[in-house]
């Protein structure tokens, strides 16, 4: 099952959204290229490290295979520095 159809499938379940599908989803089947599309903070901590000038898919392309891990670690460091 490919990830865009497993969060699909997670989201049927009351009470998750696209958010906890993913997180959901990404780690419980172990997908290590899948970037979070629906967290925020994430979102924030890419645009606040890498700045505006790219999107996040041009900046996340250097962390293939990888960008589950990456996106891990930056939320790990943004815990740390609040």
């Amino acid at each position: 099952m490919q990830p865009a159809d497993a969060f699909a499938q997670v989201q049927t379940i009351l009470g998750m959204g696209p958010f906890s599908a993913e997180l959901v989803v990404i780690r419980g089947a172990n997908f290590p290229d899948v970037l979070p599309r629906n967290e925020g903070k994430l979102s924030d901590e890419i645009a606040k490290r890498y700045g505006l000038e790219r999107t996040i898919d041009e900046i996340t392309e250097a962390w293939k295979p990888f960008r589950s891990w990456a996106a891990v670690h930056l939320r790990a460091l943004r815990a740390m520095e609040e």
